[in-house]
């Protein structure tokens, strides 16, 4: 026969878990709202430094990154094309050079502009 007894539960008073209960409240709480400000604060701070929040004006000439690049010496983007315009969710519209639109959206990060003018551009 196993014993029991040498698992007993340790109960605990009133006294105590009201003790306990401010303890947690004055030190733990806090402390646990302060970490957890603190971190969001540095995944702010990541979030603004390594994501591009690049905007291109309608009718901006801008290259796509390239989803189904299967070679490594394949070129990363394709376009150029044109921007149409952007909309709520700040995804741009783009449509080719014949005018036709492209069917899909696009994140401002898979977007890059193509400088008309690089020579005007490294002037200024």
């Amino acid at each position: 026969m196993s014993n029991f007894s040498a698992k007993q539960e340790k109960v605990t008073s009133h006294e105590a878990l009201l003790k306990q209960l401010e303890y947690m409240t004055k030190t733990v709480f806090p402390a646990v709202q302060i970490k957890a400000r603190e971190t969001q604060r540095r995944m702010i701070e990541h979030f603004n430094r390594v994501i591009l929040h690049n905007e291109f004006p309608d009718k901006a000439n801008v290259m796509s990154l390239d989803p189904l690049k299967r070679e490594k010496l394949s070129p990363r983007h394709e376009g150029p094309y044109t921007v149409v315009r952007r909309t709520t969710g700040g995804f741009y519209e783009l449509k080719d050079a014949t005018g036709e639109s492209l069917g899909r959206k696009f994140a401002p990060s898979q977007l890059k502009l193509v400088l008309d003018d690089f020579e005007e551009q490294i002037l200024m």
